[in-house]
């Protein structure tokens, strides 16, 4: 297996032994592959990709449609066995309705007799309804509405009775991909709804491999780098079938060389280290089952690609960038605290007998403690220093004017969260002790005790 590794000006592979070599030297190993088929028999796909959904309360994805695009290409492609484009099924926002799914998936059932092969390929949202006891997990189709996912969206139950069907009925293989961990704003993220999804979508039977995008508490990451812009799953998935996950050069893919390539590319990728966050996709299935056998010219432009996006991105985003500009070190301070959540940073803290300058004091020191990357703590000590210099004391007052506003929408969103929920639902968000959810009610009397406070030097 190889690992990648992005340098300024330079492509370099990591093996497990730690040898390295360099795009060129790697290309020149490469065997011409098997060109067996994974299937007996014939090959058919349903391929779902969501990125603008019909309600405006579900919020959209960047690129879970040109994945999903990308993805039907790649079954098209010499490296994905060149499945006639009349046994795909592409279904791409308005088009993934709950009824078009669903009448996909009964197509995919039909067609697949012993000996076929079967992929069902969804990148969008995944969230839970909670409004019972046993919570159920859905794939959230175009026209989901908002907390009623019963309604258009596609049970996660009912696709593992369609993937049991294939796979245990008609005697065919079954391919699932489901990148459904994209959003942590929706209902769900309350209450542990991803984890739901996610354990569900594991559930494999004998004939069965499923791949999911992330780990149960994980967001699945996209970025604007990558061919344009793709999720960093989809992309590496892509790359891994493609010939790239070859660790024994033999032609072909199996289910273990598949895990060990995605997981060690998405553990050592750019994005993620930037961003101090972590991915950790999941296969199963058994290890020596074959996902792909792919072909030596479509695994030499693959890698052509790569160099040249990785030069770009090298050249483009280098790291973060020393601020000076007051206003952007507002800016990057108020994102800061977004990302990292004041009620977390603060949890523990008697907030409410903290005067403002106290408060403001602990959260700097607080953010400062959460930010590893040197340069963007030299950044927050410049915009703490900037805000107590005297000659910037008009600054210094709209600052605390915004961080009380801040704390005042903290305030009455966790309330209304609250106010939504059932007493199941409040009372996983009280047990979520990660989540600093005790903190905000104390912050809404706040902005009448910063508004009319005048800073004492």
């Amino acid at each position: 297996m190889y690992c990648l590794l992005k340098q300024k000006y330079e492509t370099r592979f990591i093996t497990p032994d730690s040898k390295s070599f360099t795009l060129s030297q790697v290309s020149a190993q490469v065997n011409t592959p098997n060109q067996q088929s994974i299937a007996k028999g014939k090959t058919y796909a349903v391929v779902i990709g969501i990125s603008d959904y019909g309600n405006g309360g579900i919020p959209h994805l960047k690129y879970a449609d040109r994945d999903a695009s990308a993805f039907a290409d790649y079954l098209s492609s010499p490296a994905g066995g060149q499945v006639p484009r009349d046994q795909i099924r592409l279904l791409l926002n308005e088009d993934a309705s709950l009824l078009n799914v669903d009448q996909a998936l009964k197509w995919l059932v039909q067609k697949c007799n012993a000996g076929d092969l079967a992929y069902f390929y969804f990148s969008g949202h995944g969230d839970v309804e909670n409004s019972t006891i046993y919570p159920a997990g859905f794939l959230l189709c175009y026209n989901a509405p908002v907390n009623n996912y019963n309604i258009s969206s596609l049970e996660v139950r009912r696709l593992n009775d369609f993937a049991h069907t294939i796979s245990r009925a008609t005697g065919g293989q079954i391919i699932m991909i489901t990148d459904a961990c994209h959003s942590g704003t929706l209902v769900g993220s309350e209450n542990k709804g991803q984890s739901l999804v996610g354990l569900e979508l594991r559930k494999v039977q004998d004939r069965e491999t499923r791949i999911t995008s992330c780990s149960t508490e994980e967001k699945s990451w996209e970025s604007d780098d990558l061919g344009g812009g793709r999720g960093l799953f989809s992309f590496n998935l892509i790359n891994g079938f493609t010939g790239w996950a070859d660790k024994q050069k033999d032609g072909k893919i199996t289910v273990s060389e598949l895990r060990e390539f995605i997981r060690t590319a998405l553990a050592f990728d750019p994005v993620l280290e930037f961003n101090n966050a972590t991915q950790t996709p999941a296969v199963e299935g058994r290890d020596e089952f074959i996902l792909a056998t792919p072909d030596s010219a479509t695994l030499a432009r693959s890698k052509e690609q790569m160099a040249a996006t990785i030069v770009s991105s090298a050249r483009v985003a280098p790291g973060p960038k020393v601020i000076t500009d007051p206003s952007a070190l507002k800016t990057m301070f108020f994102e800061t605290c977004r990302s990292a959540g004041i009620g977390k940073l603060m949890q523990g803290e008697d907030v409410a007998s903290m005067t403002p300058a106290v408060f403001e004091k602990k959260l700097f020191d607080k953010l400062k403690e959460k930010i590893t990357n040197q340069v963007e703590r030299e950044n927050l000590q410049r915009y703490a220093d900037y805000l107590h210099d005297a000659d910037n004391e008009s600054d210094h007052q709209f600052f605390i004017s915004n961080l009380a506003s801040e704390l005042d929408n903290l305030g009455e969103s966790a309330i209304n969260l609250y106010l939504k929920g059932d007493e199941a639902t409040l009372q996983n968000r009280i047990n979520d002790a990660g989540a600093g959810m005790e903190l905000y009610p104390a912050f809404l009397p706040w902005p009448g005790k910063w508004w009319g406070w005048k800073i004492l030097r």
